[in-house]
């Protein structure tokens, strides 16, 4: 199975820590106003966003559409490197389970988040050196 590109590292200088960021999380966990940019755009590109909310891990997105109520975004900033982003769709693969045997193909609304995302980033100027990954790539950096 060709697995999608799910996972963007992605530079901006525009989405620095937030004064909630510091005093929370302190400087380890970043990407709220990324996160909230996202969910504009988002918005912009009539696949709405419910919503975001903070994790111990990052950001969380969530879709209004029911149709992709099993996707979400996610985002942070990378701890060493201020400037250096990861968002990620999830999830990365285009089959899913649910319950014990029922299996759900989510492959056409996985792809029309993936490019609605590329299009966020590409046409915008706050994003510079954006590089996409499948999972399997990921977990050979990590």
């Amino acid at each position: 199975m060709n697995l999608p590109k799910t996972h963007i590292d992605v530079r901006s200088d525009n989405f620095p820590l937030t004064k909630a960021e510091l005093e929370k999380w302190d400087g380890q966990i970043g990407g709220e106003l990324l996160a909230q940019y996202l969910s504009d755009q988002f918005n912009y590109y009539q696949l709405p966003i419910a919503g975001f909310h903070d994790e111990d891990w990052g950001y969380h997105l969530s879709f209004v559409d029911e149709n992709y109520k099993h996707i979400f975004i996610g985002c942070n900033r990378y701890e060493h490197d201020d400037n250096l982003f990861l968002i990620f769709i999830n999830p990365a693969t285009p089959i899913i389970k649910k319950n014990f045997f029922k299996k759900i193909d989510i492959s056409k609304q996985l792809n029309h988040v993936s490019e609605v995302l590329e299009k966020i980033l590409s046409d915008s100027t706050f994003f510079y050196n954006i590089r996409w990954w499948t999972i399997e790539e990921m977990k050979t950096v990590l």
